[in-house]
This record gives C-alpha cells, sequence and structure tokens, in this order.
C-alpha cells in the first residue's frame, strides 16, 4: 500500500499509457499482421509451384495445411512454454523460428517448402497468444 491507502496495482491499473507503450503495442501488433499474412500469401505462389515441381492438386494443398496445422500445435506448445521459461523468451523464439522459415522461398524441392510450412506455422501459433497477452496486459 502506498501511503495514501492505494494499491502499487491500482495506481498502475489507473496510469495513463506512455508512449514507448503505445510503440510497443504497435510493434507487436504490427509483427502479429505481417506474420498472419504469410501463410495466406501461400496461395498465390501455389500454382507457380505445381508447374515448377509437376504437384497435384492434392499435392500442392498440403503446403497450407502443413503452415495452418502448425499453428493450430504452435499455440498450444508455446502457450505452455511461455509459462514456464517466460513470455519474452518464448516471443523471442517464435519471432526466430518465423524468421528462419520464411526462407521457404529458397527451397528447391517439394519437402524442403513442406517442412518450412509446418515451422513457420509453429512460429506463427506460438507468437499470437503471447501478443494478445502481452497486448492484454
Amino acid at each position: 500500500m502506498l501511503g495514501i491507502g492505494i494499491s502499487i496495482i491500482a495506481a498502475l491499473d489507473h496510469a495513463p499509457l506512455a508512449q514507448r507503450q503505445f510503440l510497443f503495442l504497435g510493434t507487436l501488433l504490427g509483427a502479429l499482421v505481417l506474420d498472419y499474412a504469410k501463410p495466406f500469401t501461400i496461395s498465390f505462389v501455389i500454382p507457380g509451384m505445381r508447374q515448377m515441381w509437376g504437384l497435384s492438386a492434392v499435392s500442392a494443398s498440403y503446403l497450407p495445411i502443413a503452415g495452418l496445422s502448425g499453428t493450430m500445435v504452435g499455440s498450444v506448445l508455446w502457450g505452455f512454454a511461455a509459462d514456464r521459461i517466460g513470455r519474452r523468451a518464448t516471443l523471442l523464439w517464435t519471432v526466430g523460428m518465423f524468421s528462419a522459415a520464411a526462407l521457404c522461398g529458397l527451397t528447391l524441392q517439394y519437402w524442403q517448402s513442406l517442412v518450412a510450412c509446418l515451422v513457420m506455422g509453429l512460429g506463427v501459433g506460438g507468437e499470437a497468444p503471447i501478443v494478445f497477452t502481452l497486448a492484454a496486459e
């Protein structure tokens, strides 16, 4: 309790947001928007990949499925990791994972793209719950 009968938590809850907090929030949300745009842009690339690698429609559909499956699994796994090792460390790991998987445009074979999409999904799935939690705080 502070000397005037207000707890520190209550004082922080009623304090206005500083400019650096708005900058931090904007950076987090901007990164999240960019990260979520990546899995959807693959739909524009799939026709070229099908032609280049001679993929059937079914084989090509596994690429976005891998990304979305990774997102689902990553959100659960990285959520538990954030509770264990902290949000900051987990956020850094997920951003690093997503950034490494963003090199999927350099893959030369179908299976490499499939793995890159899965890893990208794991990173994006882990980033979203952490960003939303940090934004809520």
